[in-house]
């Protein structure tokens, strides 16, 4: 493991680490600040809003530390789909620090005393939340499927070692057909996850939107809108940091020979054994057949006893060597 894929294993534990760490514990000590009503934001705003706006900052980065690793990964891996989700993770990474740069606007009565107004940074603030948003849940699905194929790519190099370890041939009907029964024996567990998170955080924020709405326009003043933005962002960038993780700390295994290569090296002399010495002269009796066969002009007809290879095995070298079957009688 490289230096860069080390540094964004750490990205992934320290970014929501920071972020839901810094935010309920700024959150709760912050006067008139309500965990389950304000934004995340809102404590871009007020005295310590440096506070906020530097949590902010400091997670898009590690977010974009842990998209340059995936996609260090992806490279070396070669074609798989971490090659999609490292784009989706920097576009979190970058919102995020796009929503810092650009502050809320003052809203539902924090900071306190402060007269609610709408700016082009707070517009702009909005776009970028919404972007955030959309790329966690995006990422989500796209890590569960990574997490799922890597899973899946494990377990078919367990079986093709486990067969190669006991003698069987790679390419037999056996393990053709384990292949195709492998997703019903190993279920999407992962990919079901990740499609769970990012249900759950589109789900979260549009209810946080409407909740707010109905906030701002005074129908359910004090609604948890707060609340559910928090589910949906923490839940995206635990899931992130939890399944990047993975994906980092996964190393790729050198790719199984083909069909071809396999039986090739399946065909060649294996040190000691009674069974591998009787496998050799049953290849070379049916090579000196099929050489006869070839040789006789009557299609389909069978040489004589004499012309069969001795026990020691007969190759093609050896074959002009033989008697030539003698020729059909007419009837």
């Amino acid at each position: 493991m490289n230096a860069l894929t080390r540094t964004a294993r750490a990205a992934a534990v320290l970014a929501p680490t920071a972020l839901i760490g810094v935010d309920l514990a700024d959150g709760a000590s912050r006067p008139g600040y309500q965990l389950t009503r304000h934004w995340i934001s809102h404590l871009s705003l007020g005295d310590r809003g440096w506070l906020g706006t530097v949590k902010l900052v400091a997670v898009g980065l590690l977010v974009v530390a842990i998209a340059i690793g995936l996609r260090g990964q992806a490279r070396a891996a070669g074609a798989t789909p971490r090659r999609a989700t490292w784009r989706s993770v920097t576009l979190a990474g970058l919102a995020l620090m796009a929503a810092a740069v650009f502050p809320i606007d003052p809203g539902l009565n924090y900071p306190p005393d402060a007269a609610a107004v709408q700016t082009w940074h707070g517009g702009l603030h909005d776009i970028a939340g919404l972007v955030v948003v959309a790329a966690l849940a995006v990422t989500a699905w796209r890590l569960g499927r990574d997490l799922d194929l890597i899973r899946a790519h494990r377990g078919q190099q367990a079986d093709i070692t486990d067969k190669r370890s006991t003698g069987e041939r790679a390419d037999t009907p056996d393990r053709l057909a384990g292949e195709q029964a492998g997703p019903a024996r190993d279920p999407a567990v992962w990919r079901h996850l990740g499609r769970g998170v990012a249900t759950l955080v589109v789900t979260a924020f549009l209810t946080c939107a409407t909740l707010v709405t109905l906030d701002h326009a005074g129908l359910t003043p004090g609604a948890p809108g707060g609340l559910f933005e928090r589910i949906a962002v923490y839940a995206g960038i635990a899931w992130l940091g939890v399944a990047a993780a993975r994906l980092l700390a996964h190393r790729r295994r050198p790719q199984p020979a083909s069909r071809h290569t396999a039986a090739s090296v399946d065909r060649q002399p294996r040190a000691n054994g009674t069974a591998d010495t009787a496998a050799r002269n049953a290849g070379g009796d049916n090579r000196a057949r099929r050489g006869q066969m070839s040789d006789s002009p009557v299609t389909g007809a069978t040489p004589p006893a004499e012309s069969r290879a001795r026990p020691g095995g007969c190759t093609w070298r050896n074959r002009e060597r033989l008697p030539a079957p003698p020729p059909a009688r007419p009837e």
